[in-house]
């Protein structure tokens, strides 16, 4: 079996000598469940909802799409801040009917990210570059039983008039296929050394190139459940059938007794969905401690 984080630029976790703590404070649930993925089942009322807006639907993919385009050369007005998009964004998975129980909350309340954007033009009478907000994009994530399922999310972009001009929905129909046991903090211990984690590098500037074989402890921050429903990274056409729960992971790898760095790792969660044992030795880039404490002072100073 290849597990989705098997697939997605990662690097094998292995070392012979490698020592493994466990230290997360949050707990793992005692059941996780294996979903059989089948097509969408939107109702003729938000198909209907969505054509009337301009959109289309892809059943066997669970997706909805719009795009609308407007004139980047009329004047903004009624660009919708994030609380408005919220609301905004809030009505539309209404008329769309999809379950905001599936979605990622605290406190009861769905949660949201953003991604405003913003155009510039010379004031003719000032000679000054003026920056105005043109877009705003609001996301709501999918998750099942609680757990976050990557792929699966409603994207909206609103722009002028508070008008969609984009959307992008990813709500594959799921059934529950078997509720599995979740292993226990040996188990994930013992996977981890056998080699069945991987770890996720960094390309990025600022880098640190990094050797498994010179890792001398790994301590476990913090975990949590995951499922992924992301295409294949080779073939785009080629969708999941099953989604299986998986662990990710926020290591603390040590180097030295003042060499210290985190990691991100993924690692089995169950025994129905065990990833292969890989042994070989990987050297791969991180994002090291040093860059985000540069970020923090490079903020500070301006």
């Amino acid at each position: 079996m290849t597990l989705p984080f098997e697939q997605n630029y990662v690097e094998p976790f292995y070392s012979s000598k490698l020592q493994v703590v466990w230290a997360a404070t949050n707990q793992l649930p005692a059941t996780a469940k294996i979903y059989k993925v089948v097509p969408a089942n939107f109702s003729s009322s938000a198909i209907s909802n969505l054509t009337a807006l301009g959109g289309s639907a892809n059943l066997k993919r669970g997706a909805m799409n719009l795009y609308k385009p407007t004139d980047g050369r009329l004047p903004l007005e009624k660009v919708p801040d994030k609380a408005r998009a919220y609301e905004l964004g809030i009505g539309l998975l209404a008329k769309l009917e999809i379950p905001v129980g599936e979605l990622m909350s605290e406190g009861g309340k769905p949660v949201a990210g953003y991604s405003p954007g913003t155009r510039g033009h010379m004031d003719k009478a000032t000679r000054k570059m003026i920056t105005e907000p043109c877009t705003m994009g609001v996301q709501f994530r999918r998750a099942l039983d609680g757990i976050e399922c990557f792929g699966q999310q409603v994207r909206i972009q609103f722009e002028s008039q508070e008008a969609m001009t984009q959307l992008d929905v990813r709500w594959c129909g799921v059934q529950a296929d078997k509720t599995c046991v979740v292993a226990t903090p040996d188990q994930i211990i013992s996977w981890i050394k056998e080699g069945r984690a991987r770890a996720h590098p960094i390309e990025t500037t600022g880098q640190r190139w990094i050797r498994v074989a010179d890792i001398k402890k790994v301590t476990i921050r913090q975990v949590r459940l995951c499922y992924d429903a992301e295409p294949d990274t080779e073939n785009p056409e080629k969708f999941p059938n099953y989604l299986y729960p998986y662990l990710g992971i926020e290591a603390e790898i040590e180097f030295s007794s003042t060499d210290r760095e985190t990691l991100g790792i993924s690692c089995p969660i169950i025994k129905e969905a065990l990833s292969s044992a890989n042994r070989k030795t990987s050297e791969f880039n991180i994002l090291p401690k040093t860059f985000f404490e540069n970020e923090a002072r490079r903020e500070g100073s301006q």
